[in-house]
């Protein structure tokens, strides 16, 4: 019996002393120089290592407070030191004041921009009137052959003709449509063939000459004009509009 009992408390004995062990090795560290020293190893370790971060405004600020260090300590041994490190503080001030306009004014302008592109279409740019009277291009016309600038007549009296059309209603006024728009609904109505190869002949020409930049010569004018003037007429475009028509 008495040898039970000692087999027991021994056992008992050891299986304690690891678990008072462990408590000692595992009990919180309250020594402010280990923490502080542990602290610096854990970020001296690469996985801890933080790169410093670029500050625009800061490193601004640093350069602004040097160079006007170095300025004050330029001028210190003139004899109006005082006054030139106002003035150096009052220049530096007026270069920092125009950098935030100019920044301000071109922010303005591409916020304006932004809006002016962004802004939908309204019904009443949509689809308006383009073209002038007819009459009102005959004075363009004129100055344009007599200043030998014959691109800029033939670009003006093809625009007469479009409103010539437009006012006898054999197209609708629309400022969106091409010319190949234009011919295509010119020739749904019932014009004969060889006007139909006619205002197609124009159509390739304006395209020559205005799109493709090819030089109006003045026989090319006079040929254009001869060409247009013929279309005009079996359209019938020189006559007068009928009561009924008139707006």
């Amino acid at each position: 019996m008495k040898r039970l009992l000692f087999l027991l408390i021994g056992g008992l004995g050891v299986m304690t002393a690891p678990m008072q062990g462990a408590t000692a090795e595992t009990a919180p560290i309250t020594d402010a120089v280990i923490v502080a020293d542990h602290y610096r190893s854990v970020l001296q370790r690469e996985e801890y290592r933080q790169e410093p971060s670029f500050d625009f405004l800061s490193q601004l600020g640093h350069w602004v407070v040097t160079v006007l260090q170095s300025l004050q300590d330029s001028f210190r041994h003139y004899e109006y030191s005082g006054q030139l490190i106002r003035l150096s503080y009052a220049l530096m001030g007026t270069i920092l004041a125009l950098g935030v306009i100019s920044l301000l004014y071109w922010g303005l302008k591409l916020f304006r921009l932004r809006y002016l592109l962004a802004k939908p279409a309204s019904e009443k740019t949509v689809g308006e009137r383009y073209y002038d009277v007819p009459e009102s291009f005959e004075v363009g016309i004129r100055h344009a052959v007599a200043a030998q600038l014959w691109t800029t007549a033939l670009l003006l009296s093809w625009r007469q003709f479009l409103s010539l059309l437009e006012r006898h209603e054999l197209v609708p006024a629309d400022r969106t449509r091409t010319n190949w728009e234009y011919l295509e609904q010119l020739q749904a109505t019932s014009i004969p063939a060889p006007t139909r190869e006619l205002c197609h002949e124009l159509v390739l020409r304006y395209d020559r000459y205005i799109y493709g930049a090819q030089p109006v010569t003045p026989e090319d004018w006079a040929q254009w004009n001869a060409s247009l003037f013929a279309l005009v007429r079996t359209l019938k475009l020189d006559r007068p509009i009928p009561a009924s028509n008139a707006s």
